[in-house]
């Protein structure tokens, strides 16, 4: 979606308008700001889950001996999907070499 919005309110149009012309036009504007915070609640979905992966991972980082020495856990391609082909595609990307770093440390 292409996010557009008028510079300025039509005030001289409307108001020469009729009244369904004007109803129209607030109801666009109501339907564009529905779509708006639609999209802005996956972004700030999409935000909560990305902070909350990298706080993740930073706990992960300090804490890595202890859970070395107290959790075995099976390594497996099937536990590093990071979204790199909803996000990144299949070319590879930043998604795509942090998660085959993060593989080739798992393989160490």
């Amino acid at each position: 979606m292409k996010l557009t919005a008028p510079l300025e309110i039509p005030v001289e149009l409307l108001f020469d308008c009729s009244k369904n012309t004007v109803q129209e036009y607030e109801l666009a504007r109501l339907n564009m700001a529905a779509n708006l915070q639609k999209e802005m609640r996956k972004l700030v979905e999409m935000l909560v889950d990305c902070l909350t992966e990298a706080r993740f991972a930073r706990w992960m980082m300090d804490n890595r001996e202890v859970l070395r020495r107290t959790v075995s856990l099976p390594v497996g391609e099937e536990l590093f999907d990071f979204g790199e082909s909803q996000q990144m595609g299949a070319e590879g990307g930043a998604g795509s070499y942090a998660a085959d770093r993060l593989r080739a440390d798992a393989a160490d």
